[in-house]
């Protein structure tokens, strides 16, 4: 019975732990931020558990865990890290893909990382379209945007509602995402490999980057 019970604490800590991270990923942008390593210390300190039945408290080891994070975290961060956990808000599934990316990149599957960076973007494409709908929304109408394919509203994003100076300076950023597709068509729908240097994938992900940023700015989170 102990034993069942220390066990589901540890999973849970394992998932507080990782909706940390994930957390910080999202706020900081470095999707980089990870666990490194765990151990169990058991030779020092404690911590005691209840029974929410028997009432009875048992003897639990400390668990530590240890995060990797590879560049410094400004006060303003933590203090956003902080606010969002003390909410429990949920963490934009973009983000989760956008990091998902990331760790394919670092694990050198090329077309993972393309694959789950333009679902990154497709995502967050889906849910501005959304936010931008008239109340109440038609849902025909939202239907028909639903299927509209990606590469669609990005070569008609100005006459589609993102004509505003804000969207218009992320033209760059508009241009390297239909590339992005591309590729992604290219390894989903024709089985292909696409060689992609250094500079394209820093380009590629800058652009989702920048634009999951200005994105979740207009999204009600």
């Amino acid at each position: 019975m102990l034993d069942k019970l220390t066990e589901n604490y540890e999973v849970k800590l394992d998932l507080a732990f990782d909706y940390w991270i994930n957390v910080m990923r999202w706020i900081t942008g470095d999707a980089s931020i990870c666990r490194f390593n765990e151990k169990k210390q058991i030779s020092y300190g404690s911590i005691y558990l209840m029974d929410s039945e028997s009432k009875m408290r048992f003897y639990n080891g400390v668990q530590r865990i240890n995060g990797l994070i590879r560049s410094p975290i400004k006060k303003q961060e933590w203090k956003k890290v902080q606010t969002i956990l003390s909410e429990n808000k949920i963490v934009p599934i973009w983000q989760l893909f956008y990091s998902k990316a990331m760790e394919n990149l670092s694990l050198n599957d090329i077309e993972g990382f393309i694959i789950n960076l333009a679902i990154s973007v497709e995502t967050i494409i889906r849910h501005l379209t959304k936010e931008l709908l008239r109340e109440p929304i038609n849902l025909n109408y939202q239907s028909i945007v639903n299927s509209i394919s990606i590469a669609r509203i990005l070569n008609n994003w100005y006459k589609i509602g993102f004509d505003c100076a804000s969207w218009r300076n992320l033209d760059k950023e508009r241009k390297n995402l239909i590339k992005l597709f591309e590729y992604r068509n290219a390894i989903m729908h024709r089985g292909e490999k696409p060689k992609i240097n250094q500079e394209m994938k820093r380009s590629l992900i800058s652009a989702t980057g920048a634009f999951l940023k200005h994105g979740e700015q207009h999204i009600n989170l």
